[in-house]
């Protein structure tokens, strides 16, 4: 059942997000063949600069768009009139929410790789001098622990993407237990538990810091120190923000 519901929020997001991404794209074609073409002159010569900011912003608008659609589909199916309907369902709460968790990664994954392939499309020589210069740095500092760093930093990112998600998604649990203005309670919700969160973390790191002399002013500290907390912190937070989502809409389940 929960591949059946993966299948059919991927068609259902698809409708929503394909249009954007073509647009980044359309986007990045034009930027390209404006820079390549040597024919704006005087006042002219404002549009290459100008389809460049436009294409800049789309990359951001691309994200946020993406995140703002994807949290909008998971309120609307789990909390408006169809979630009468979602949760008839032959299959538990758990089941609806992981559904709806591993689509939105997936096209926060795919909305990144676009970006990516996009603007090095636009700007080749650019991108790869900034990636080398990146790889460089990171392998005179760290030498032969490059590739573990690398790989640290992208399970964090990966990890924080997840906890994103469940952030808005315990936050509309939580706005759903109130019988009148569920939106306005859950964004008062969402600026509770993420003001928590970081307050949190901020407590952990610095008594972690207080056990290490070179944890702020070393940058090798990174790979030892900083990452695995972050990598163990973001995978509590993802474990605890799922388990009290799921349990809200199990066991306190308000569509009224």
């Amino acid at each position: 059942m929960l591949g059946k519901l993966i299948k059919h929020e991927f068609k259902a997001t698809t409708r929503l997000l394909l249009p954007i991404y073509l647009v980044l794209i359309a986007l990045a074609m034009i930027c390209k063949l404006v820079h390549s073409l040597d024919i704006f002159k005087g006042i002219l010569s404002l549009i290459p600069g100008t389809i460049k900011i436009v294409y800049i912003i789309s990359i951001f608008a691309s994200l946020l768009i993406t995140v703002v659609l994807t949290v909008m589909r998971f309120y609307k199916n789990l909390v408006s009139d169809e979630g009468y309907l979602m949760f008839t369902l032959p299959v538990k709460a758990s089941g609806l929410i992981s559904s709806k968790l591993l689509v939105s990664v997936c096209w926060l994954l795919i909305n990144a790789a676009l970006v990516y392939l996009t603007y090095l499309f636009v700007f080749p020589g650019k991108t790869k001098q900034i990636i080398e210069s990146l790889l460089s740095i990171i392998e005179l500092e760290f030498g032969s622990r490059s590739t573990f760093l690398i790989t640290e930093f992208a399970i964090v990112m990966l990890i924080s993407i997840v906890d994103t998600i469940l952030l808005f998604y315990v936050s509309i649990a939580i706005g759903q237990l109130f019988y009148r203005h569920k939106i306005a309670f859950s964004a008062a919700a969402y600026i509770g538990v993420y003001t928590i969160y970081q307050f949190i973390a901020a407590i952990i790191l610095l008594i972690v810091s207080l056990f290490s002399n070179d944890f702020i002013f070393s940058i090798t500290a990174l790979s030892r120190i900083i990452f695995p907390f972050f990598i163990f912190f973001y995978l509590a937070l993802a474990v605890a923000l799922y388990t009290a989502t799921n349990y809200i809409f199990s066991k306190r389940l308000n569509l009224e």
